[in-house]
């Protein structure tokens, strides 16, 4: 996906203010290595014409907000890993976060599988443990 892809309207709902010391040095073409000053250039643009440019909002930010909806919408973190280009799944950890609703979400699901009988693991012991002396 490119910053061109989104949507101007799709950034203002997703889009997550910087809660850094420092926001303003984050967005500044001063502080970018050469590579990826044309996507700074582009996002700075598309934040202008947002209405939502000097409001804290960054690259780095919507990067955690395009990680975390991706997660939260069923992708499995080891491909969010490649997408991102991680090199660690710690580091795609840090970047995407679940929200309370998916958590609890895939815990129902899970407990329905666990009571309906569907899980039948080499883990179950069907003998009661040793007593400890």
């Amino acid at each position: 996906m490119t910053l061109e892809s989104i949507s101007i309207e799709g950034l203002k709902p997703q889009a997550v203010p910087h809660q850094g010391q420092y926001p303003s040095a984050t967005v500044s073409p001063e502080h970018h290595p050469s590579d990826t000053l044309p996507a700074l250039q582009n996002f700075l643009r598309r934040m202008d014409e947002a209405g939502l440019s000097n409001k804290g909002y960054t690259l780095h930010a919507l990067r955690h907000t395009f990680a975390s909806e991706l997660l939260n919408a069923g992708m499995r973190l080891e491909c969010l890993q490649q997408l991102l280009g991680h090199s660690s799944i710690e580091m795609t950890r840090r970047y995407a976060r679940l929200t309370d609703n998916t958590r609890r979400e895939e815990y129902f699901k899970a407990m329905q599988i666990i009571e309906s009988g569907g899980v039948h693991g080499h883990y179950r012991r069907h003998s009661p443990l040793p007593q400890i002396s």
